[in-house]
Formats: C-alpha cells, structure tokens, sequence
C-alpha cells in the first residue's frame, strides 16, 4: 500500500472535531494531508499549534499502534493558518518516514467510528 493510500485509510478512521485528517489543496502547492481540530482554536502562535498537534499525532500513532500494529512514525512537518488579522502563515518542520500497518486493524478501528 503506497503512502498516499495509507494516510487515506487512516483518515477514513479519524473524522472528528478532536481530530481529523483530510487531503487538501493549501494555496497554489499541491494537495496535502491536513490535521484539522478544534483543540487548535484557542491558540496564537504557530509554536502553541505545533505543540498541541504534536500530541495529537501521539495519540493517533498510539491508537493506530494499538488496532493495526503500526510503527509510530506520524509526525507534524508543518503548521498553515491564518491570524486575525487574515494573514497567512506557515511553519515548517520537515521529516521522512515509512509505516507498515494492518489493514485488518484499520478496518476493525473504521468499524468503531
């Protein structure tokens, strides 16, 4: 399974305001896969979202981890939004990795939501 079929799978999995994982075009850059949650509301600084987004990729590599015995390598290479202001911004952290999973577990964990 390539990766893009991979985080597809997953994101089918985590459809919620906490969290949820969604392909979209961001400006004029290729699609990308999105985090989005509404833990994100209260903060101002790219630096609180990395943080908060950080654990929520924890979370969801433990859960995965857990269902599809997944090797915890989801991670946050950046953060896009926009201030009060409607500025645009963006943080970048980048990272290279490669996962194998049980699709069984991702159709079991599926089931559950």
């Amino acid at each position: 399974m390539g990766q893009d079929d991979l985080l597809a799978s997953i994101g089918q999995c985590f459809d919620s305001n906490n969290a949820r994982i969604t392909k979209q075009k961001l400006k004029e850059q290729e699609e990308s896969w999105v985090l989005e949650s509404s833990e994100f509301a209260p903060c101002t600084t790219g630096d609180e979202i990395l943080t908060i987004a950080d654990d929520i990729v924890s979370r969801i590599n433990q859960i995965l981890a857990l269902y599809c015995n997944f090797t915890p390598t989801l991670s946050v290479e950046c953060i896009s939004w926009i201030s009060a202001e409607g500025e645009s911004l963006r943080t970048v952290r980048g990272s290279t990795s490669v996962n194998v999973v049980s699709s069984k577990g991702l159709s079991e964990l599926k089931g559950m939501s």
